[in-house]
């Protein structure tokens, strides 16, 4: 069954949450990753905003204070 964008983007933020509650002291990192692309899939089903998404996310989470240490992946096989 395939994940709705809800379901993803909520995982994500109880994943930052979850790390910002659990000290300062520890280091802030985000593993991020966008596919928009599924060779299993029709090209009519495939996904058109989940690249730009991630990319809006890593930028966020760089943009805090203190910033988060990105890793973004997209469209990766």
């Amino acid at each position: 069954m395939p994940f709705s964008r809800f379901a993803i983007f909520s995982a994500l933020l109880l994943t930052i949450v979850g790390s910002a509650a659990s000290g300062a002291a520890a280091e802030r990192v985000a593993f991020i990753v966008g596919v928009d692309a599924y060779d299993h899939l029709p090209k009519d089903a495939q996904l058109r905003v989940a690249v730009s998404d991630a990319k809006r996310i890593a930028k966020t989470l760089q943009g805090l204070d203190p910033a988060f240490e990105v890793t973004l992946l997209t469209d990766v096989e």
